[in-house]
Protein backbone atom coordinates (compact mmCIF):
# COMPACT_ATOMS: atom_id res chain seq x y z
CA UNK A 1 0.00 0.00 0.00
CA UNK A 2 2.82 2.42 0.84
CA UNK A 3 4.41 1.82 -2.56
CA UNK A 4 1.14 2.67 -4.24
CA UNK A 5 0.87 5.95 -2.32
CA UNK A 6 4.45 6.91 -3.19
CA UNK A 7 3.83 6.11 -6.85
CA UNK A 8 0.64 8.21 -6.80
CA UNK A 9 2.57 11.09 -5.22
CA UNK A 10 5.28 10.90 -7.89
CA UNK A 11 2.61 10.79 -10.59
CA UNK A 12 0.91 13.88 -9.12
CA UNK A 13 4.23 15.72 -9.05
CA UNK A 14 4.98 14.75 -12.64
CA UNK A 15 1.53 15.88 -13.77
CA UNK A 16 2.01 19.21 -12.00
CA UNK A 17 5.33 19.72 -13.78
CA UNK A 18 3.71 18.82 -17.12
CA UNK A 19 0.88 21.30 -16.53
CA UNK A 20 3.37 24.06 -15.72
CA UNK A 21 5.43 23.21 -18.79
CA UNK A 22 2.29 23.22 -20.96
CA UNK A 23 1.45 26.74 -19.76
CA UNK A 24 4.87 27.95 -20.85
CA UNK A 25 4.82 27.83 -24.67
CA UNK A 26 8.57 28.21 -25.05
CA UNK A 27 9.16 25.13 -22.95
CA UNK A 28 11.33 27.08 -20.54
CA UNK A 29 11.31 26.56 -16.83
CA UNK A 30 9.10 28.64 -14.58
CA UNK A 31 12.16 30.25 -13.03
CA UNK A 32 13.70 31.27 -16.35
CA UNK A 33 12.55 34.87 -16.04
CA UNK A 34 14.10 35.13 -12.58
CA UNK A 35 17.31 33.57 -13.82
CA UNK A 36 17.46 35.95 -16.79
CA UNK A 37 16.94 38.92 -14.48
CA UNK A 38 19.60 37.70 -12.06
CA UNK A 39 22.02 37.07 -14.93
CA UNK A 40 21.51 40.63 -16.18
CA UNK A 41 22.21 41.96 -12.68
CA UNK A 42 25.35 39.86 -12.35
CA UNK A 43 26.58 41.02 -15.75
CA UNK A 44 25.99 44.67 -14.83
CA UNK A 45 27.86 44.16 -11.55
CA UNK A 46 30.71 42.45 -13.41
CA UNK A 47 30.96 45.35 -15.87
CA UNK A 48 31.07 47.85 -12.99
CA UNK A 49 33.80 45.84 -11.27
CA UNK A 50 35.71 45.54 -14.52
CA UNK A 51 35.56 49.31 -15.05
CA UNK A 52 36.73 49.93 -11.48
CA UNK A 53 39.54 47.41 -11.97
CA UNK A 54 40.73 49.20 -15.11
CA UNK A 55 40.70 52.55 -13.30
CA UNK A 56 42.74 51.13 -10.41
CA UNK A 57 45.13 49.50 -12.85
CA UNK A 58 45.64 52.79 -14.70
CA UNK A 59 46.28 54.64 -11.45
CA UNK A 60 48.82 52.02 -10.37
CA UNK A 61 50.57 52.18 -13.73
CA UNK A 62 50.77 55.97 -13.48
CA UNK A 63 52.19 55.72 -9.95
CA UNK A 64 54.79 53.19 -11.08
CA UNK A 65 55.83 55.44 -13.96
CA UNK A 66 56.19 58.43 -11.62
CA UNK A 67 58.35 56.35 -9.26
CA UNK A 68 60.52 55.20 -12.17
CA UNK A 69 60.95 58.81 -13.29
CA UNK A 70 61.95 59.87 -9.77
CA UNK A 71 64.45 57.01 -9.52
CA UNK A 72 65.96 57.88 -12.93
CA UNK A 73 66.28 61.53 -11.92
CA UNK A 74 67.98 60.49 -8.66
CA UNK A 75 70.41 58.25 -10.57
CA UNK A 76 71.16 61.01 -13.06
CA UNK A 77 71.90 63.51 -10.30
CA UNK A 78 74.01 60.97 -8.44
CA UNK A 79 71.87 60.85 -5.33
CA UNK A 80 70.75 57.57 -3.92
Amino acid sequence: MERLEKAKERLDQALTRLEIAAQNPRGASVNEEGVVTELAQVRAHFEALQLRSHKVSDRLNNSIERLRTILKEDEASGTS
